[in-house]
């Protein structure tokens, strides 16, 4: 059971436009939350460019960080920092 995982990079690729596929990264990323894992996001240049994204609301335990530049992220409950 992790505390934290980091996806950096594509979780989808530019050209996919159908809404199952984000609302499929949902409903896996809702599956963490339940296990009180943090998961903090970085988005890809495919992800950036991706209109299903865009349009996700992300869960409360999901972090997304990077969308205008350098950022860190403290997570108290777990002691973490990330940068």
């Amino acid at each position: 059971q992790a505390a934290l995982i980091v996806l950096a990079g594509d979780l989808i690729e530019e050209s996919v436009r159908k809404y199952k596929v984000g609302l499929r990264l949902i409903r896996e990323l809702s599956r963490l939350e339940s296990l009180q894992t943090q998961v903090v996001w970085v988005r890809g240049n495919h992800d950036a460019e991706n209109r299903v994204i865009q349009h996700l609301l992300l869960p409360s335990h999901v972090h997304e960080i990077g969308l205008f530049g350098a950022q860190t992220l403290r997570l108290e409950a777990q002691g973490l920092y990330v940068v």
